[in-house]
């Protein structure tokens, strides 16, 4: 994790920092239902409505953690 204080997101009228920021992006999904898979993007595809991006894991037919 490379940035450190973030100036400028909207909804935070002080600076805040980086993975605080990640960590309430992160809670605010999940508590949307998002599922969180932490692996490798290995091709993007977004000729279509909706968004692909496979990853390493799944390609290689290993499980989901």
């Amino acid at each position: 994790m490379n940035t450190t204080e973030v100036e400028n997101f909207p909804g935070f009228p002080q600076a805040i920092m980086g993975p605080d920021l990640m960590d309430a992006m992160r809670a605010q999904a999940m508590r949307f239902g998002a599922q969180m898979i932490r692996d490798d993007v290995t091709e993007v595809s977004l000729d279509a409505p909706s968004r692909r991006s496979p990853t390493a894991r799944a390609s290689s037919g290993r499980p989901a953690p």
